[in-house]
């Protein structure tokens, strides 16, 4: 896995841009400037201008940039010109949720397997996806061709799931646990968790902080 030549929020950046150009395709719009593009974002038009310099020169000098232009650029940087298959390991509230959304399908992402070490639920089917035994995942994740697992398991399980992961042909896993995963050279991790991004959130809020991303 190649070694990243830019900031990890510059990328998480890219995705808001790319909702705010979807939108103001929508509206009709045909070009779009730094300036309004950061405001329609809580940044500036000097950050917009650096995050997309790192992917190469996109606006036209007195036009901006071309909204339909931009958007399929941003696409293609995101990886979302092409089709994803993911899997769920742990189907309990959170993983339930997360399947059911239907955003993941629109961005080219489709869930293929779930995977649960529950007896009960093993064998049966969730939203027309097969619930199938953690310990049968890199074999099956070999003939689906997942590339990515999204984990929704309890935190205690998290890491030795994770080694099960390792095991496999999945490039990327989306970690919803609040055990810290840690990325190799062949697999990226995502950590999200919802309770550091709630206290952080507490924290500008206690202190009566306003302001963007």
């Amino acid at each position: 896995m190649q070694r990243i030549s830019f900031p990890l929020p510059t990328v998480e950046r890219l995705t808001y841009y790319l909702r705010t150009l979807e939108a103001l395709l929508l509206a009709g719009r045909e070009n779009v400037s730094s300036e309004e593009l950061a405001r329609l974002n809580g940044l500036t038009a000097a950050q917009v201008r650096k995050d997309l310099a790192y992917f190469g020169s996109f606006g036209q000098k007195g036009k901006g940039y071309p909204v339909s232009v931009l958007a399929e650029n941003l696409k293609e940087l995101l990886g979302l010109s092409r089709e994803w298959f993911l899997c769920l390991v742990g189907l309990g509230n959170l993983g339930r949720a997360l399947v059911r959304f239907k955003g993941f399908a629109e961005r080219g992402l489709r869930f293929v397997a779930i995977f649960d070490k529950d007896p009960k639920k093993i064998g049966t089917e969730f939203y027309g996806i097969n619930i199938l035994d953690i310990a049968d995942l890199p074999e099956i994740a070999q003939k689906q061709k997942i590339e990515i697992a999204v984990l929704t398991v309890p935190e205690s399980e998290a890491k030795s799931v994770y080694e099960v992961i390792k095991c496999s042909v999945i490039k990327g896993v989306l970690n919803f646990t609040t055990a810290s995963l840690t990325s190799t050279e062949k697999i990226f991790v995502k950590n999200v968790s919802i309770v550091q991004e709630l206290e952080s959130l507490t924290f500008y809020l206690s202190r009566n902080i306003v302001g963007g991303r």
